[in-house]
């Protein structure tokens, strides 16, 4: 039991000291900062030293990389056009204007960081928190019995391979969302794709009380399953808001990790 508890108090910490730095080095090229860069005065002079250099040659990158994609016939089906004697100031003050303008853009985030950023800062933290919340939730409901909540939580492997069931559920609508997202043409409809999908998994979970009842092991699992059904409704807003600060993302996902890699060696 002492050794166990060891074991898991050292991986929580060994994970924390691991990812801290990596934390604290997590740096995004948003909407907003590209603004904040770009940002001009009156009469055209830069508001951040040497951000005028920076705008320009992020924007210079992105029409050549696109047009290199172009090439590959590999970009989308999206003209980036620019007259020949177009000046790259002309360029600068075209795009300043719509940052202006569209406000809605100040978190986006290009490809392929805006990926990066939904697995780290939405989906792995959600979905730690999720398995951490049903392994101590499974382990409080089993200790009724023979035996407490310190014999299921660090001895007994059956709260967290529950907790698998659990989380791979709340996935589903996720990991769904996170691949419509992914393609160009039809990520305008992840937000009704996950919409659906965990609106017919909550529907069809209730409906299988009634027709098919269950063993004690599979009852339990299908209440934590209900259990999660507001996990879906913050899923989905932090899938669609923004995701949570770096120094709070890392902490959930590798206590989460910690969670399922101490449950295998269990």
């Amino acid at each position: 039991m002492c050794l166990r508890l060891c074991l898991f108090l050292m991986m929580c910490f060994s994970g924390l000291l691991s990812f801290n730095g990596q934390a604290r080095a997590d740096t995004q090229f948003s909407g907003a900062y590209l603004l904040h860069v770009c940002e001009m005065d009156g009469k055209g002079g830069e508001l951040v030293k040497g951000g005028h250099t920076a705008c320009q040659a992020y924007i210079t990158g992105v029409i050549d990389y696109h047009r290199i994609l172009q090439s590959m016939k590999l970009a989308p089906k999206i003209d980036v056009c620019v007259p020949t004697k177009t000046s790259i100031a002309n360029v600068h003050r075209t795009v300043l204007t719509y940052l202006r303008k569209h406000k809605e853009n100040d978190a986006f985030i290009a490809a392929p960081h805006n990926f990066y950023d939904i697995i780290a800062h939405r989906y792995f933290p959600v979905v730690g928190l999720t398995y951490i919340a049903s392994v101590i939730g499974i382990a409080i409901k089993l200790s009724g019995g023979d035996y407490g909540f310190f014999h299921y939580f660090f001895q007994s492997p059956e709260a967290y391979r529950m907790g698998y069931w659990v989380a791979a559920w709340v996935s589903v609508p996720a990991v769904l969302w996170i691949l419509v997202h992914s393609s160009f043409h039809i990520r305008k409809h992840a937000d009704a794709w996950y919409k659906v999908t965990a609106a017919l998994m909550i529907v069809t979970l209730l409906i299988s009380f009634l027709l098919f009842p269950m063993g004690a092991f599979g009852h339990s699992v299908r209440l934590f399953m209900v259990a999660t059904i507001p996990i879906f409704i913050v899923q989905y807003f932090f899938f669609v808001r923004g995701g949570l600060p770096a120094m709070m993302a890392w902490p959930l996902t590798v206590a989460g990790l910690t969670f399922l890699i101490y449950g295998l060696i269990l």
